[in-house]
């Protein structure tokens, strides 16, 4: 399980062939669902344009309305705060590793 979470979906060279790469997404979109289920609570991809734009839409305004953040690179988690005070956590080392090196660790 690790394995598939540890893998990037970004393509490595500017001539990979964008064809595998979309096989390559789909198959970890897939393989993610089918986790899901395994635990009774299946997901649902999204990966045509338009469903894509849409959630990018989605997360944008998501992320506009945070009023706090907490990274951690050691655990590969970020947490953002919304002004509710609720909390949502984000499981990914490649996006708390980006915030550290940002210094979005840093205390103003």
């Amino acid at each position: 399980m690790s394995r598939l979470y540890g893998r990037s979906l970004k393509p490595r060279s500017s001539g990979v062939d964008f064809a595998m790469a979309e096989e390559e997404i789909k198959t970890t979109a897939d393989r993610i669902v089918e986790l899901g289920a395994e635990l009774e609570a299946p997901g649902h991809a999204a990966l045509k344009d338009a469903s894509v734009l849409k959630a990018r839409a989605v997360l944008h305004q998501w992320v506009d309305e945070m009023k706090g953040i907490v990274v951690n690179p050691a655990l590969g988690r970020v947490t953002v705060i919304h002004e509710s005070g609720s909390a949502a956590s984000i499981a990914s080392a490649d996006l708390a590793f980006q915030m550290s090196a940002a210094g979005v660790t840093r205390s103003d």
